[in-house]
C-alpha cells in the first residue's frame, strides 16, 4: 500500500472512488435515489479544485494506491465549522469496499495527522453519519464522541456525530 499526496491528474480516480464508496457504504442509510444519481463529473470538478488549493489552505488530500490504482483517499485541513477545542477537521475518508478492513484507513488518517501537525494543528475532529457503522473506526483510532447535529441530504434528515482527537500526535 502506498499513501501519497494527490496530484491533479488523480482527480478522476478520486471522484470514481468517492462515488463508488458512497454507493456501497451509505446504501440503506441514504436514499437510493440520491446514491444512484451521484455524479463522477461533479466530484471530479470538486476534487480537482481541492487539490489545486490544498497547500495554500493548509489542507491535504491523500490517496491510497494498491498496484498503481487509487483504492481510497482522505482530506483534512482547518476546521470548517470549528468545534471548541478542536482546530483541524478530517473532512472525508473513503475507501473502495475491497480496500476496507486492511488498515488502509488507519494509514490515511495517520498520514493526514502528520501533515496537519506540520502546520501546527494539535487536535482534530470528524463528522460521521450516526447510522454509519464506520463510526467505530474513529473510536478504534482513539477518537472520543463529542456531539451531534442534524444534516439534510436531499430531502432526508439525518444525524451526524462528531468524534475528536485532543492530541493528533498520538495518531502519528
Amino acid at each position: 500500500m502506498n499513501i501519497r499526496f494527490a496530484l491533479e491528474e488523480d482527480a478522476q480516480a478520486i471522484a470514481r472512488a468517492h462515488v463508488a464508496s458512497w454507493q456501497t457504504t451509505y446504501r440503506g442509510i441514504i436514499a437510493d435515489e440520491i446514491l444512484d444519481n451521484l455524479s463522477v463529473e461533479s466530484r471530479f470538478d470538486y476534487w480537482r479544485k481541492f487539490i489545486s488549493q490544498a497547500e495554500e489552505q493548509q489542507s491535504c488530500l491523500l490517496v491510497a494506491e494498491e498496484k498503481s490504482q487509487i483504492v481510497g483517499f482522505c482530506s483534512a485541513g482547518p476546521g470548517r465549522d470549528p468545534i471548541p477545542g478542536y482546530q483541524a477537521e478530517l473532512y472525508a475518508i473513503y475507501l473502495l469496499q475491497a480496500a476496507q478492513g486492511h488498515g488502509t484507513g488507519h494509514q490515511l488518517v495517520r498520514a493526514a495527522a502528520r501533515h496537519l501537525a506540520t502546520h501546527n494543528f494539535q487536535s482534530m475532529f470528524v463528522w460521521v453519519l450516526r447510522d454509519n457503522p464506520a463510526r467505530y473506526f474513529y473510536q478504534a483510532l482513539g477518537a472520543k464522541y463529542l456531539q451531534e447535529k442534524p444534516i439534510t441530504i436531499g430531502t432526508q434528515e439525518l444525524i451526524e456525530s462528531a468524534y475528536g482527537w485532543d492530541d493528533i500526535r498520538l495518531l502519528t
